[in-house]
């Protein structure tokens, strides 16, 4: 996401990794507009969200968290009751 930059970045992002999907804003709508913008293009059903200060407790947390999604409880919608 693109929040309405006004300098190089979306050009260098497309350059840098010609594969990603760029959605770009033409003005500044605020981080959270554009998170959930973001998980409107979305196409995974897990949405990992992080900001340019997030420090991971572990290497491997992405990995562990997802790891949790794959018990039998999870698959189940709506939950039980």
């Amino acid at each position: 996401m693109d929040d309405g930059s006004t300098d190089d970045t979306r050009a260098a992002v497309l350059r840098s990794f010609p594969a990603v999907g760029l959605h770009c804003s033409e003005k500044s709508l605020g981080y959270i507009v554009q998170r959930n913008r973001a998980a409107h293009f979305a196409k995974n059903p897990i949405i990992f969200s992080i900001d340019d200060d997030a420090v991971f407790s572990t290497p491997s947390v992405v990995e562990n968290t997802l790891r949790e999604f794959e018990h039998p409880r999870w698959a189940q919608w709506p939950f039980p009751s």
